[in-house]
């Protein structure tokens, strides 16, 4: 109780205002802290993040079928990334050749009707392993299929040329 007491009544006492200048003095003799350079290196890192998981969500809605085969194998999506390169550039060669793109096609539709069953049948597989390297096997015939009727097409147009 005594101490209570001896608080109410010198209340006053404790309400004073430290004048400006002792602050100013106690601020001059704290230790200055400089900005780390691992302040700096979790910033990039931060940013790095950021725009990796940008570019897979691009990735993604660009094309969903490899996305898909990202859950099962990093190779079946660099495989499928590169049909699709070899695809895309197939078309610009035989685009104003309708005779030539039907019959590639054709050619083609049998490996990736071959991929498709693969790719269902490895969700209830359990011989994942087997299943993904015939699909890599496959993916890596579509290639040379594919690299096969670019040559014939840059042939065909160098002739037409």
């Amino acid at each position: 109780m005594k101490l209570e007491e001896y608080i109410r009544q010198n209340k006053a006492a404790f309400e004073e205002e430290a004048p400006l200048e002792a602050w100013t003095k106690i601020r001059q003799q704290l230790p200055r802290r400089k900005t780390p350079w691992a302040t700096y290196i979790r910033y990039a890192a931060a940013l790095l993040v950021f725009l990796g998981a940008g570019y897979l969500i691009g990735l993604k809605s660009g094309n969903p079928e490899l996305a898909e085969l990202e859950t099962y194998d990093a190779a079946l999506v660099t495989y499928a990334h590169k049909v699709d390169q070899k695809k895309a550039r197939l078309e610009t060669l035989v685009s104003n050749q309708p005779e030539l793109e039907e019959t590639f096609s054709k050619d083609l539709s049998d490996l990736q009707k071959d991929f498709e069953y693969l790719k269902a049948q490895l969700p209830n597989n359990p011989n994942r392993e087997a299943i993904i390297n015939a699909m890599i096997s496959n993916l890596e015939g579509q290639i040379e299929l594919l690299n096969q009727q670019t040559r014939i097409a840059e042939k065909r147009v160098k002739n037409y040329l």
